[in-house]
């Protein structure tokens, strides 16, 4: 069977992937504002309107419904975001989902450098906070911490495994991947840092700037072990930072003096 000049290319040429491109990333990210922002806003809005209105005597039900009203609007538009992703990724564009994001999983020494990057971080930080002494550095979520075992379970679950999670593959894997391809990894890294440090509506430059940098850290981290999941770990811990230090004021010292 003879084969023609054009089918002879095609056969030999391997086809470019198809990304998504800028408009559809926009999109996306005004979707993530609206729902990561305003909807848990409006929720609580709307909850202490529903408070007033029923009469009820002091905040005792505002404070009992706060966690599961936070936690639970995250969640909600987390997995709802991630199926726009996978929407995005896996039936327009025809990729396989974990490969195009490169997520796999990672090797104990890119593990544990995760970890010390991110303890290096936050020393940074905080020497940082303590000279300049930023407004704004408490997160909404950190309030989860005041309202005992539900708020801490939300936290664990909100704070340190689905945000980090969520973030990563939306900033580091989704956004970056399709930057990249469009104005290669440099202006990547720094657009996707940007935004990143820009849509958690940081009170303070310090505060911007930190999130500027902890994005570079996550970029590079997962650009030197080849998997999304090294920076998924190293911004894990960062998040559970405040548990830690909450962890320790609240029942560290009791112990200390006991000893």
């Amino acid at each position: 069977m003879a084969i023609n000049s054009e089918q002879l290319f095609h056969s030999t040429v391997k086809e470019e992937p198809d990304f998504w491109r800028a408009k559809e990333i926009l999109l996306l990210l005004a979707i993530y504002f609206g729902s990561g922002f305003l909807f848990p806003e409006a929720l609580n809005i709307m909850l202490t309107h529903i408070v007033k209105a029923a009469n009820f005597t002091g905040e005792n039900l505002k404070e009992f419904l706060f966690p599961h009203v936070l936690g639970g609007s995250y969640l909600i538009t987390s997995l709802f975001l991630l199926a726009l992703l996978f929407y995005s990724v896996v039936i327009v564009h025809r990729q396989k989902f974990l490969k195009s994001l490169k997520i796999s999983l990672p090797t104990l020494p890119n593990i544990i450098r995760a970890v010390y990057v991110a303890i290096l971080l936050l020393g940074t930080f905080l020497v940082a906070a303590m000279y300049l002494k930023p407004k704004g550095v408490v997160n909404p979520a950190m309030k989860l911490l005041n309202h005992g075992a539900i708020g801490m379970f939300w936290f664990v679950l909100v704070v340190i495994i689905i945000a980090p999670l969520f973030e990563e593959v939306f900033f580091r894997g989704y956004i970056y991947e399709g930057f990249k391809k469009s104005w290669g990894r440099g202006s990547a890294i720094i657009l996707v840092s940007l935004l990143f440090a820009g849509l958690h509506l940081p009170k303070s430059i310090v505060v911007f700037a930190t999130l500027f940098v902890y994005s570079l850290a996550f970029v590079l981290l997962k650009e030197i072990s080849s998997t999304l999941l090294t920076a998924v770990v190293c911004h894990m811990v960062i998040n559970s930072s405040p548990l830690m230090i909450y962890l320790v004021l609240r029942y560290g010292f009791n112990v200390v003096y006991k000893f």
